[in-house]
């Protein structure tokens, strides 16, 4: 129940979110890790939660939810504790309150940045996808590296996070909001590689 989930994360667990990133940024519990059952899952949850602490699974449906605990116990993840039964409406139907982010694609990103509105961008993709390309003042924040590095992002403007298709972005979104950033807008889209007109620096 929604209680009983809520209860399981003040004691520590992790609640992750199985949806597609459109889905989750509509209404998602605050404070849960977006890893979609669209991508390499357990990939990414093993490398974001420590082995060990329990699991509670939201989001999907019951079919998707015993496809990531088989996933989760394949890699060693053998705590988990339960799925958010009657996911985002019981949730909110128990008064409780869910956290929205904005969804825009890539050209709504570009036509912000070219208009000179107050944003910071981030770049969740890996050093090797930023050398190739990236957009000019973006921050390069690996997805791996964002609890430990969001204390560098303003909290005066809204920040657009990005990454080659969405889907790394995503879970990045869900980080920040974990640090405490407000005003976070998931570019959930494909990112071609050079981006006319934003092309690598140096």
């Amino acid at each position: 129940t929604a209680a009983e989930v809520e209860r399981l994360m003040v004691d520590g667990a992790a609640v992750v979110d199985v949806r597609l990133g459109s889905e989750y940024d509509r209404g998602h519990i605050p404070g849960s890790y977006h890893v979609g059952m669209d991508g390499p899952f357990s990939a990414w949850v093993g490398w974001l939660i420590p082995r060990g602490r329990p699991i509670v699974l939201a989001g999907g449906t019951d079919t998707e939810h015993r496809e990531a605990q088989r996933q989760l116990q394949r890699i060693g993840f053998d705590r988990i504790s339960g799925a958010l039964d009657g996911g985002m409406d019981s949730w909110q139907s128990s008064g409780r309150v869910l956290s929205t982010f904005e969804t825009v694609d890539i050209e709504d990103m570009a036509e912000w940045i070219v208009s000179a509105q107050p944003m910071t961008v981030v770049d969740a993709r890996d050093d090797h996808e930023w050398a190739a390309g990236h957009v000019p003042g973006a921050v390069h924040m690996y997805v791996p590296d964002v609890p430990h590095r969001a204390d560098e992002i303003s909290r005066e403007a809204p920040v657009a996070v990005h990454c080659a298709t969405g889907y790394r972005a995503g879970i990045a979104a869900s980080l920040l909001e974990q640090a405490g950033l407000k005003r976070i807008i998931h570019v959930n889209g494909a990112y071609p590689n050079p981006l006319s007109p934003f092309r690598g620096e140096g």
